[in-house]
């Protein structure tokens, strides 16, 4: 996660995934050890919830101003000069929310 918000520090153009990929290699950590089984059963449950989530997420932060509230917040935002874990998240180029249950089962040995 650090090498991705070093490299975004100059301000550069492309969108850099490592801080994306870094919370989502934590996000997999839980579920590490589990079953192939159980593992299909929770990318399931998550491909079905966590669409609607994000959206009804993503529209709150758009229209109000408790995302700036939260962004003032973060220690994350302060360090990186960006929205924080919400970005990685919610608003940025590859949230994790969207990503996780495609490839969590694919980071977890089987």
């Amino acid at each position: 996660m650090a090498l991705g918000y070093a490299l975004t520090a100059p301000d550069t153009q492309v969108d850099v995934i490592p801080s994306f990929y870094g919370l989502l290699f934590l996000t997999a950590l839980p579920v590490f050890r589990l079953r192939a089984t159980t593992l299909a059963l929770i990318a399931t449950a998550g491909a079905l919830a966590l669409p609607q989530l994000f959206y009804a997420t993503r529209k709150s932060i758009e229209e109000g101003a408790r995302a700036d509230t939260f962004i003032a917040r973060d220690p994350l935002a302060w360090i990186s000069d960006t929205d924080g874990i919400l970005e990685l998240l919610f608003t940025g180029a590859y949230p994790v929310l969207t990503w996780a249950p495609r490839d969590i089962p694919t980071l977890a040995p089987a």
